[in-house]
């Protein structure tokens, strides 16, 4: 059979390698097309706007190669801007099934988007397990849980990585201290607004801890290392689940890495300040649809873990939250529970192999 998948930014194309690995070892006669263009990948009104007629040609190639090579089914990962554009043509254009593996999250906004989805995809291919009720609550789509890669990767990084303190402290230079990890995101501007904050609320313990900064492989370091100053803070970058397996606790900005940061079992508070953090609090509930933002919190179904956002995140409001994390703190036992369910609920799935068997059966019955 034959398999079109569209991805445009770093983290859809590792899902897509390892989707297509898969397809070929379930269905030996797959023929693959794999269209990845991160460089259309803008993100902003004013970016998108910039650059619209690239995207445009971008599109247009897409749709034509899709017309001219008639696959199976088109497998669309993430990426919305782009790939609901190209659902909405096959769908109108083609009888070629449309099948959305890691969908847009719609849940936290833009939920006009779902009347789109309804309309032209087949089925979804979730790798969070709230996303099936939510959209059985609102529609009648298709969507099955295949698993999560990440509960997958930390996983295997586990298995393959017993905890060492000693080997960790030589091979970063650290003392005998424990350590509280900072993980301040990637982007330019999250790292901004929000490190600052998380630094002074961590140097109040620095007497007992060490103070590890986990940089992400792409953060700007420089940029880094302005904000930390002459503060005793080591930075280590592209380490960042070494550096939570040795953790006692850890400050996070939303994101992915929350629910790294649970699943390596580091108790943690999520920071998550804007550069408006007035008008972000009062826009807040007519912005987002969801009650958090965290992953850890939203497959949990409560607030298991503490969020600071926008005129929450101050220097004061986390340093009260990450002591109370710390051995002896009163929060410390109800977040292991809560881990221990959301390693649950996760389950023990080899994601991309569940994905690959839905599409191959989806494609056969269409």
């Amino acid at each position: 059979m034959r398999y079109y998948l569209i991805a445009g930014e770093a983290s859809g194309d590792l899902h897509a390698t390892r989707l297509i690995r898969q397809l070929r070892i379930q269905d030996t006669q797959a023929q693959i097309k794999y269209h990845y263009h991160p460089e259309l990948a803008y993100m902003g009104y004013i970016a998108v706007a910039t650059h619209i007629c690239k995207i445009l040609r971008g599109l247009d190639s897409c749709k034509q190669e899709i017309l001219s090579w008639k696959p199976d089914c088109v497998i669309l990962i993430d990426y919305p801007g782009f790939n609901l554009k190209i659902a909405g043509f096959v769908r109108k254009d083609t009888d070629i099934p449309v099948i959305y593996y890691i969908s847009p999250k719609i849940w936290a906004w833009k939920e006009r988007r779902l009347a789109e989805i309804r309309r032209n995809i087949t089925a979804i291919l979730s790798i969070l397990p709230f996303e099936v009720e939510w959209y059985a609550q609102r529609s009648d789509c298709t969507v099955h849980y295949v698993g999560n890669p990440s509960a997958e990767e930390i996983r295997n990084y586990l298995a393959g990585n017993p905890t060492d303190h000693a080997a960790f402290r030589r091979r970063h230079e650290l003392d005998r201290r424990p350590v509280i990890a900072i993980l301040p995101g990637s982007r330019e501007q999250e790292i901004r607004q929000n490190l600052e904050y998380m630094i002074q609320a961590a140097m109040q313990y620095s007497t007992q801890y060490q103070i590890v900064l986990a940089a992400a492989p792409t953060a700007d370091t420089a940029q880094i290392r302005r904000i930390a100053g002459q503060r005793p803070v080591h930075i280590v970058q592209g380490d960042t689940y070494r550096i939570l397996q040795h953790s006692a606790a850890a400050l996070v900005t939303s994101g992915t890495a929350t629910l790294e940061t649970a699943l390596l079992g580091v108790p943690q508070v999520v920071c998550y300040r804007t550069g408006h953090p007035h008008i972000s609090s009062m826009l807040r509930p007519l912005v987002l649809k969801i009650p958090y933002v965290s992953l850890v919190n939203l497959i949990a179904g409560r607030e298991l873990v503490t969020e600071l956002i926008a005129t929450d995140t101050t220097t004061h409001n986390i340093a009260r939250e990450l002591g109370r994390l710390l051995p002896g703190g009163d929060k410390l036992a109800e977040i292991q529970a809560g881990y221990l369910e959301i390693k649950e609920k996760l389950g023990r799935h080899d994601t991309a192999a569940n994905a690959a068997r839905h599409i191959i059966s989806m494609v056969q019955m269409a």
